[in-house]
């Protein structure tokens, strides 16, 4: 992705932030956080940045509270909202869609694959492989009835 992003982190884990802001900025994009989640808010909608990465399990105000807050900013309509969290269950996913989120990222994350997983849903963009594909027309017939010719 050629674009920089201004993205902003609410995490509790200061370790985590630090990871996520290496590998962002490592990518050329530009990373602000907030580790207070009772803060957050505020500080989002004066940064108003294009991405914003959001923990689910944070003391003080949930990850899904907050995701339902920043939703209700209509200055913050184009943020795309990612939750990065270990819930693993797909009850937590549909959840954190529900609650506005565009986009989960499991933890533990990749080094080597979360800036690229990041860009793909900030992008809004999926990517297929097409297996057993051949030729440019269909072309039905006795002689392609065991293995089709369509």
């Amino acid at each position: 992705m050629s674009d920089v992003l201004n993205i902003f982190i609410v995490e509790d884990d200061l370790i985590f932030v630090e990871l996520l802001t290496k590998l962002l900025e490592g990518a050329g994009h530009r990373v602000t956080s907030e580790t207070d989640s009772e803060k957050a808010l505020a500080a989002i909608e004066a940064a108003r940045p294009d991405c914003l990465l959001v923990d689910l399990m944070m003391p003080g105000k949930d990850g899904l509270t907050l995701c339902k807050e920043v939703r209700e900013q209509a200055l913050l309509a184009d943020t795309r909202l990612i939750v990065v969290s270990a819930k693993s269950y797909e009850f937590d996913r549909k959840r954190a869609l529900k609650s506005g989120a565009d986009g989960f990222i499991q933890k533990p994350i990749s080094a080597e694959t979360f800036v690229a997983e990041l860009e793909r849903i900030v992008t809004d963009r999926i990517e297929t492989t097409f297996w057993g594909v051949r030729g440019t027309l269909p072309v039905p017939g006795p002689q392609t009835l065991r293995y089709g010719g369509n």
